[in-house]
């Protein structure tokens, strides 16, 4: 019982409760997405090769760019970086979206948007670890 008690602590914290909540909520459309492109990637080509492709695609960028967003992380603003990485993301959806719905959609427009989507999320990742401690204050929780 100890155990739970410590690993909710943090929960008191209403800053944290809202960053946690933020960071669920985010994680579960993150999959819901991935899982909605495999899907449209296996629909379009038929193909496992193509599936595996886009994974390493999608996974290319956190390779590359981690250290890059780190620095980044360090000498930026943390918030306009949130902001920018959102908006980077949020384009890429929306343009695939786009692209499936008015049928223009091919398996190499699909990569570029999701090339992109990872190249901004890769910037913002190691900057969410710093974010952390910013959103739960010394003071009693409420």
């Amino acid at each position: 019982m100890r155990i739970v008690k410590r690993l909710t602590a943090a929960f008191a914290f209403p800053n944290f409760r809202n960053l946690w909540l933020a960071a669920f909520t985010s994680a579960v459309g993150t999959w819901m997405q991935r899982f909605a492109q495999q899907w449209l990637i296996l629909s379009l080509t038929g193909s496992a090769f193509f599936l595996g492709l886009d994974a390493f695609i999608g996974e290319l960028p956190l390779l590359l760019f981690t250290l890059l967003g780190g620095v980044i992380a360090d000498r930026y603003d943390r918030r306009k970086l949130l902001i920018a990485s959102q908006t980077i993301q949020m384009f890429c959806a929306l343009t695939l979206t786009g692209l499936v719905f008015f049928g223009r959609c091919s398996h190499l427009l699909h990569f570029w948007t999701v090339l992109y989507d990872w190249t901004g999320t890769s910037l913002r990742w190691p900057g969410i670890p710093i974010d952390a401690p910013l959103f739960s204050d010394t003071s009693e929780p409420t």
